[in-house]
């Protein structure tokens, strides 16, 4: 299959395009540094930089994303990279929806068959806080930032008019594995003798190993 990846060279990114070059798929990622993603992303692929997420412009060389069989669409800002300003809301938002948005506009307006599934990452956000109550994808979602943000990611996708293509939204919960992700955030902590339950430490928290969501 010819793959379009975005955020190829984040935790999951990374490890999924490998995968996928492993299986013999054709890997083009889109990737805001070419040369960086030459060195950082673990696989045999084909680098589109895209500097600017708002502008389907920037992705010049159109005759490579002709007759795509398959969108997986990761990228997205941080959400635990920085403090929540407005201006860094605003950034995790744009990079979300107004990244999906231009690309979405680019590959209506590619011309020929349109991908067969478009793949996008969400979030267990999606829900909110539910306390102890069991969710299924038949939950309504939440009201809080994230659960907006989700909300508003995924129509992105669902009301566009990629009307022949399959939509697929991930409501992705923590993903945990070496070398990245929350554990290279938590375990320096801990390995420091300053990890502590959060709270009563009682709270739930929805994860998957890197293994099993890629």
């Amino acid at each position: 299959m010819k793959v379009l990846l975005t955020g190829a060279t984040g935790f999951v990114g990374k490890q999924l395009g490998k995968t996928l070059a492993l299986e013999g798929h054709e890997l083009i990622v889109v990737t805001r540094n070419k040369a960086e993603a030459k060195y950082s992303i673990p696989a045999p692929h084909i680098a589109i930089e895209w500097k600017d997420v708002r502008d389907p412009a920037r992705m010049l060389d159109k005759s490579l994303l002709k007759n795509l069989d398959a969108v997986i669409h990761l990228a997205g800002e941080s959400i635990v990279s920085k403090r929540w300003t407005p201006a860094f809301k605003k950034k995790i938002r744009d990079s979300r929806i107004e990244g999906t948005k231009s690309l979405i506009t680019f590959l209506e307006n590619l011309g020929g068959p349109k991908p067969r599934i478009f793949i996008t990452a969400s979030a267990s956000g999606y829900y909110g806080d539910c306390g102890n109550d069991p969710i299924d994808e038949t939950h309504p979602p939440g009201s809080d930032f994230l659960a907006k943000i989700c909300k508003e990611w995924e129509s992105t996708l669902f009301d566009s008019s990629l009307s022949d293509t399959r939509k697929v939204a991930l409501r992705i919960g923590v993903v945990l594995g070496k070398g990245g992700g929350a554990l290279e955030k938590m375990i320096p902590a801990f390995t420091s003798g300053l990890g502590a339950s959060l709270g009563s430490g009682k709270e739930w928290m929805s994860w998957i190993h890197i293994d099993d969501l890629v």
